[in-house]
């Protein structure tokens, strides 16, 4: 969450909160704060996304 300068992140996860508030939908995994909305925005849709190219795994891969 520290390196906004590279592209999303930031406040990402609270504005889609908010937006989503608006409509009167929510989204469980954005929590309910907007510290948490950020670093779960990051964590599981910035992240997630770049996973496969990264390390060579898709991000919902499952080992044994």
């Amino acid at each position: 969450m520290a390196v906004v300068s590279q592209g999303g992140g930031g406040n990402t996860g609270s504005t889609l909160k908010k937006n989503l508030a608006k409509e009167g939908k929510k989204l469980p995994l954005l929590g309910n704060d907007d510290r948490t909305a950020d670093f779960n925005y990051i964590k599981n849709f910035m992240l997630d996304r770049y996973s496969e190219s990264l390390r060579g795994v898709a991000s919902d891969t499952k080992t044994v």
